[in-house]
């Protein structure tokens, strides 16, 4: 190819650069896009200085570089012609024409290249133009390959040359500290495509979510035309085989990718989750944070419309100029070509690529965000990112990538980033606040083939940044920026026919949420409560409806519509109909959440429907800019004439716009209410309620409210619906009605002098209390039994604090089942001595629940129940002395921890957990019980908030008798390896563990110090992050033959037999110090060298026994079952026979009936849902020795065929002494009132 003089003379390798001064700023247009702040004295190298010459050295000399540049600058004239008559009249900002006076710099960023930059007739004259942008590349096998990396775009992404270069970077990217992925927990399905690369078959796989492997994850747009799926007709044949050919061009080319780069596992949701099954589908949805979190490599068919595209598909064609080039004693052939210069000026949209159709997805979102690393397949070329940059076939090379919650604050990366920092400038936590809005700035106009989806869509980041802000997630707000984040911005949005959010939240609508206020503001409003019903289980899915209430000062609007139609051809207009206050003479804005250019009807019907309706700005904060200060709120109109209102849109209020108003009184059952106050006052505060200075209700006092008899508390009930004020009862003894107050703005506080009565307080009406209900008991005045505590509040729905303080007989306390406990129940010693009896809890959800410090003084020893099924933080059972038995058995789900500790009479726990993030027992009493036998998965969800460096999730256990975890199935840290998973067993005083289902420990399992401890028992345990395991001085023997992978194990004990016959790998290291009779020649054989990646230790006997080993625990999944019925299903023994061969002689059967059971507790009567009073007494112990459940939910003892109890558990208490063995050290002596007790 020829070049002209000025093209040959170019200094490739020395051109100048932009300045940095310089800024570029975008039109919206491809081919305008303007530099400013360009200095005069640094035009870089001069190039043709007009279009003329140009044209010429392009045409008459054959210049190929010129023609490309030609190509551009024609492109950029033709749109400025097009725009010239907008400009004329006005309706578009005009810019500056080129004069085509023209020079060269080198790419600011992406790879090898330079720029052509023009100046403009602008009056600035420094304000130039970016008019053409070139691309360098050149081939694999060139010399100039050393110094140029960009390469020509493959044609078709299945080319040879095209998957070796994916593999190549994805190679490269195992290399990087921040991405090595690893082997993570497969998704519950998976298809399977088999390492043959010739199969013509796949499977769907069913794993149970406890296998580990490499997969890689699928983003693709459905489209419209019916695809292969799975739904439970066809599940079975998917699962036997699935014909490759029958898939759409996306899967089988993905299949094709996968084997090349040798990966067998796919996720592809239309296949791995059951379509038509909406249980399944929601169960799968709420999955997706660790199913792209944990992938090994994600892949999206960007470019593709629909599943039947491909990946492989033509990308679009260049145009390349080749030229000769010296670069030293390097030379060879460069391929030159045009670059779209509007990405050129703004990098950020290679990384986000607008143009391609799955950025038009709201699912793909997430799917791009969530991922370690994803290969995109675009219209224009292949591009990798990970967390080392986003890069390009031909060269582009940027240093960051797209919106990746591992890059935000919380994440890996960005973790170990700031590791090696001193101290961040910026709070971490209100950057992941503005990481969120930035995503929902992204998210809200992309598209939904089912509007609603629209919260399911983005569930799995909501799940991600709920863990890291600990938060707590509102219908896609959150609930400690709830007044911040109700005052979203509407751009281009207009509201969904179908309900799937409440009006207050962004997610009713379609189009871009504005959020986040930068400047500093003060809250004049207060959130009295949030109550969101949800369709399904996933907590951050669909909603069926959501009710919030806020007190907040209201101000009336008017709205003048005279002469207001947008849909009249020609109409002129802004896009929202004059509002105003009653002195609204200023610059108040008002913006309503529909715009009228895009939806002009909707818009005027909408409107029209407001004329002579009462709707009003709700005042939510006072914002103070530099130079002024306005006031942020929510247009609210009534809804049918009652006390519900809904949000019609957004505005900023100016302070003069603001006087005295009528206060209104709202309360709803579904979108938005209130309880509004005067318009404002400056000196309002609505964290601090001394300082209200607000124009009250006509109940109300702006002191303290003291009462000390019942008739005056009967009083206020009957005038006042809703009393403002804080109340104060002193000795109003027997029974405290309140029926007929509904609302209390402020607090109630109880004193009861008389020790010795009982005291009821009741309402049938009061349905919220802004503020805290403390009930303080007479503590240290209390002579004789003390009295007893009822509250039943049926209709209390929401309240900020319940507590009860001090001397309390049994507490019983009943409300409606929803009741939303802000800050949760708890009951603890206060400031003076406490006693108590019974402690009962009936309410179905709250906050939490804490038991602090309490003197329990029942008859027989207390009793803690409560019917509360869900707990949405935690629970804290801590310090309480005459508490024997905690009885939870209608708990199913804690959201973080479960804590209970120091209790030093505690006999007996009986949880009803199927889930929770830590369940924690330690230091109780030394007869302590406990009993889960629902329990199946701990971690995933610990609270962050307890934690300034990473926190625990799982099982913390220590001290106890007997621990009872049948249903253990796995145990996690969270789903990205955020806080540390624990399964610690520590200094307890039993004699056999057994978990029987214990599948999957991503966690520490550790079993130390445990000195009766003689069998410990994990049959199925498939894979283990840490095994620990130390100072268990009967432990002799320990078997997991099941076991395949591990990351490191560590073991010292009096270990004479150690089996691990199915473990494939130890990812790290692995040490082991047994007896010196213990055979280490097998591990030798066996894990030297070969299982072992890490440091390999074994302390024993090194000499290979003349009997070969063999197992003697099964190691097949098909075996355990019938192992289990023959023998107890044992994994592991303490005998102290020493099964050197490997046979079952001597060894105890590790998981036969009754090892870890827990005991039973009779004659308990649990109260349900509703008002009632329930009194409890302790029940008779039962025996030690107990294995099965009866239909009733206690155990019973089982008995030998003598009718005596089963001696199958062995309590430290209970071993006798011919069984001990001498350790060297001290051991407990026999109790002989256990011994007696155990038969």
């Amino acid at each position: 190819m020829a070049l002209c003089n000025l093209c040959r003379e170019i200094p490739w390798e020395n051109l100048p650069t932009v300045p940095p001064e310089s800024w570029p700023s975008s039109s919206g247009y491809p081919y305008l896009q303007d530099f400013h702040h360009w200095p005069e004295d640094s035009r870089g190298y001069l190039y043709h200085q007009s279009l003329e010459a140009l044209r010429n050295a392009a045409d008459n000399e054959s210049c190929g570089i010129c023609s490309l540049i030609l190509t551009q600058v024609e492109l950029c004239q033709a749109e400025f012609e097009e725009l010239k008559p907008q400009w004329e009249v006005g309706t578009i900002t005009k810019y500056g024409w080129p004069l085509w006076e023209m020079w060269i710099v080198k790419r600011e960023v992406g790879g090898d290249g330079f720029w052509v930059m023009s100046t403009t007739d602008d009056t600035n004259k420094r304000n130039v133009r970016l008019v053409a942008a070139i691309g360098l590349c050149v081939g694999d096998g060139n010399p100039l390959a050393q110094i140029i990396r960009g390469r020509p775009v493959e044609q078709y992404g299945g080319t040879a040359k095209a998957i070796s270069r994916a593999h190549n970077w994805v190679t490269e990217c195992n290399k990087h500290p921040k991405c090595s992925p690893g082997d993570k927990l497969l998704p519950y399905r998976v298809v399977d495509v088999g390492d043959n690369i010739n199969s013509p078959y796949a499977k769907l796989r069913e794993t149970d979510g406890q296998e580990f492997g490499k997969y890689i994850s699928l983003s693709y747009c459905w489209g419209k035309e019916p695809q292969f799926t799975t739904t439970k007709a066809t599940i079975e044949e998917r699962k036997r085989q699935i014909t490759i050919s029958d898939l759409s061009q996306t899967h089988q080319d993905l299949i094709k990718l996968a084997r090349e780069l040798g990966v067998i596992y796919l996720w592809i949701d239309s296949i791995c989750i059951c379509q038509g099954d909406y249980d399944d589908w929601e169960r799968e949805s709420a999955k997706m944070l660790s199913i792209y979190a944990n992938s090994y490599l994600t892949v999206a068919a960007s470019k593709a419309k629909d599943h039947s595209e491909g990946l492989f598909s033509e990308t679009t064609p260049r145009e390349y100029k080749t030229f000769e080039y010296k670069s030293g004693e390097l030379s060879g052939q460069v391929m030159a070509f045009n670059l779209p210069i509007d990405k050129e000026s703004g990098a950020d949209s290679y990384v986000s690529l607008p143009d391609e159709p799955l950025s038009d997805r709201g699912w793909a979102l997430q799917e791009r965000v969530l991922p370690y690393r994803t290969l995109l397949y675009t219209k224009q070329q292949m591009f990798f990112e990970c967390s080392d940059g986003f890069r390009g076939e031909d060269g582009t090379v940027l240093d960051w990538r797209f919106e990746n919650v591992h890059d935000m604050p919380g994440g890996r990366e960005a973790r170990k980033e700031a590791e090696d920092q001193e101290e961040e400038e910026n709070d971490p936590k209100e950057s992941l606040y503005q990481s969120w809005y930035s995503l929902l700035w992204i998210y809200g106009p992309r598209k939904l083939t089912e509007a609603s989806d629209k919260l399911p869509a983005i569930s799995g980041l909501a799940s991600i940044f709920a863990q890291r802000l600990n938060d707590e997630y509102v219908v896609g707000l959150w609930r400690s920026k709830l007044l911040e984040g109700l005052l979203w911005q509407s751009l281009r949005c207009r509201r969904v026919a179908e309900y799937r959010a409440p009006s207050w939240s962004w997610a009713s609508m379609d189009g871009i949420p504005g959020l986040g206020v930068r400047a500093p503001y003060e809250e004049v409003a207060r959130v009295l409560d949030v109550d969101v019903d949800l369709k399904g289980i996933n907590i951050y899915g669909e909603v069926t409806s959501g009710r919030l209430r806020i007190q907040a000062p209201m101000e009336r609007l008017y709205l003048d519509v005279k002469d207001w139609d947008p849909t009249k051809p020609g109409f002129a207009y802004d896009n929202n109909p004059p509002i105003r206050t009653a002195h609204d003479e200023t610059h108040s804005r008002f913006d309503f959440d529909f715009t009228a250019d895009d939806a002009p009807q909707e818009a005027l019907d909408i409107v029209e429907s407001l004329e002579g309706k009462e709707f009003f700005a709700l005042i939510l904060l006072k914002v103070k800019e530099p130079d002024e200060e306005t006031y942020h709120a929510v247009i609210v109109k009534r809804v049918d004439g009652g006390e519900e209102y809904e949000r019609l849109g957004f505005g900023f209020i100016d302070e003069k716009a603001l006087g005295p108003s009528h206060v209104v009184r709202a309360e709803t059952v579904d979108r938005m209410e209130a309880i509004a106050e005067s318009p404002i006052d400056q000196g309002y505060n609505a964290k601090t309620a001394t300082a209200r200075k607000i124009c009250r209700l006509a109940c109300s006092n702006e002191e303290t409210s003291t009462i000390t008899e019942a008739t005056q508390v009967s009083s206020l009930a009957a005038s006042c619906p809703t009393y403002t004020g804080d109340l104060h009862l002193v000795n109003v003894t027997r029974t405290i009605n309140m029926t007929g107050v509904e609302t209390l703005i402020g607090d109630i506080t109880y004193n009861n002098d008389f020790p010795d009565d009982y005291v009821t307080f009741y309402s049938s009406t009061l349905k919220n209390v802004t503020g805290d209900l403390l009930m303080y008991g007479a503590g240290g005045k209390i002579t004789r039994t003390p009295g007893d505590l009822n509250i039943t509040l049926p209709a209390l729905r929401t309240i900020y604090r319940l507590a009860a303080y001090g001397g309390w007989g049994d507490v019983s306390i009943n409300t409606d089942p929803k009741l939303n406990i802000s800050q949760g129940l708890e009951i603890s010693s206060g400031a003076s001595q406490s006693a108590a009896g019974n402690l009962y809890l009936n309410v179905s959800t709250t906050h939490g629940i804490g038991v602090l410090g309490v003197d329990f003084q029942a008859s027989g020893g207390a009793l803690f129940t409560s019917s509360a099924g869900r707990v949405k933080r935690e629970i804290t059972i801590w310090g309480n002395s005459g508490l024997e038995r905690v009885v939870l058995d209608n708990l199913k789900f804690v959201n973080y921890t479960v804590d209970i500790k120091s209790n030093p009479d505690l006999d007996y726990i009986s949880l009803s957990l199927s889930e929770v993030g830590l369940l924690r027992v330690k230091e109780n009493g030394r007869d302590t019980h406990l009993s889960v036998p629902n329990l199946e998965k701990l971690g995933g969800r610990s609270d962050p908030g307890r934690h300034t460096s990473g926190g625990d999730a799982g099982g913390i256990f220590r001290d106890l008798v007997n621990a009872s975890l049948p249903s253990l199935t796995e145990v996690h840290g969270d789903d990205v390896d955020w806080f540390k998973g624990k399964l610690n067993f520590t200094s307890n005083f039993f004699s056999e563990l057994s978990l029987p289902s214990l599948k999957t420990a991503n966690c520490t399992l550790g079993i130390d110090e445990n000195i009766a401890l003689n069998d410990f028992s994990v049959p199925s345990l498939n894979y283990v992050k840490d095994l620990q395991i130390h100072d268990n001085p009967r432990l002799l023997n320990f078997t997991a033959n099941l076991l395949k992978k591990a990351d490191n194990i560590n073991m010292t004990g009096p270990f004479i037999n150690v089996e691990f016959f199915s473990l494939e790998v130890i990812t790290g290291d692995f040490y082991l110090a047994g007896d010196k009779t213990m055979d280490c020649s097998w591990f030798d054989e066996h894990f030297l060298n070969h299982i072992v990646q890490g440091s390999y230790k074994c302390v024993g006997n090194h000499t290979k026994p003349a009997t070969e080993r063999k197992p003697s625990t099964p190691t097949d999944e098909a075996d355990l079952e019938g192992e289990g019925s023959k023998q107890g299903g044992s994994s592991s023994s303490g005998s102290s026979e020493s099964p050197s061969s490997g046979s079952n002689g001597g060894l105890s059967t590790g998981a036969k009936a009754g090892i870890g059971a827990g005991v039973g507790v009779a004659g308990l009567i649990l109260l349900g849902l509703g008002a009632g009073f329930l009194i409890g007494k302790k029940a008779k112990k039962p025996p030690v020795s107990v294995t099965h459940t009866t239909e009733s939910g206690y155990q019973k003892a089982e008995l030998d065929g003598d009718g005596k109890a089963s001696s199958g558990v062995k309590q430290v208490h209970s071993v006798e002494a011919s069984e001990m063995q001498d350790t060297g050290k001290s051991e407990l002596p026999v109790n002989p009132a256990r011994a007696e007790l155990a038969g």
